[in-house]
């Protein structure tokens, strides 16, 4: 559970969006798992705090939740650099996500990254899938609820194309 993860926080919030599934396609043995993160959500933007998360231990955690072992085909990290970093790829930060096998997306200056975290959540090139390939699970991890309108919307998408979707927020209290 997130509670074991070395940043002295414990697990208060993990729901489930309800979502209905269509009917088992001929190939539903396929599945894909993504990750996307709201960086600055989880920590309300304490840098010490942030520097704390032990990305690899959350990566493994979603990646076997419940017992289950998933292949990620995509993790995605967003957020944006504090003021006294000049060069992302020398922020610890960076590095430790990178090293967990996030792909980090990054702004140097403070913009809206639900937007653009949104935008890449109903984007097809980022979560991929074909019309009938079977399950994707989709863990969000935020700490608010910004994102159920785009979730809804993408559900929907997917339920028209035989796609099962299964989302799961994440969040934790600091």
């Amino acid at each position: 559970p997130i509670a074991n993860l070395p940043i002295g926080t414990k697990q208060t919030d993990l729901s489930t969006l309800a979502v209905r599934k269509p009917r088992a396609a001929a190939n539903s043995a396929e599945e894909h798992t993504y990750i996307f993160v709201d960086v600055p959500n989880l920590v309300n933007e304490d840098y010490v705090a942030l520097s704390r998360i032990n990305w690899a231990a959350l990566m493994g955690m979603l990646a076997h939740r419940n017992g289950k072992h998933r292949t990620v085909k995509g993790a995605f990290a967003y957020l944006f650099l504090p003021s006294y970093v000049i060069d992302p790829k020398n922020w610890p930060v960076y590095r430790d996500l990178e090293a967990a096998g996030f792909v980090v997306e990054y702004r140097k200056e403070k913009r809206d990254i639900d937007v653009w975290l949104i935008t890449d959540l109903l984007d097809p090139r980022r979560i991929q899938y074909s019309n009938g390939m079977g399950r994707i699970t989709l863990f969000l991890v935020s700490g608010d609820r910004d994102y159920m309108r785009a979730l809804l919307q993408l559900k929907d998408r997917f339920q028209r194309r035989g796609v099962s979707l299964d989302v799961h927020i994440v969040s934790w209290k600091n």
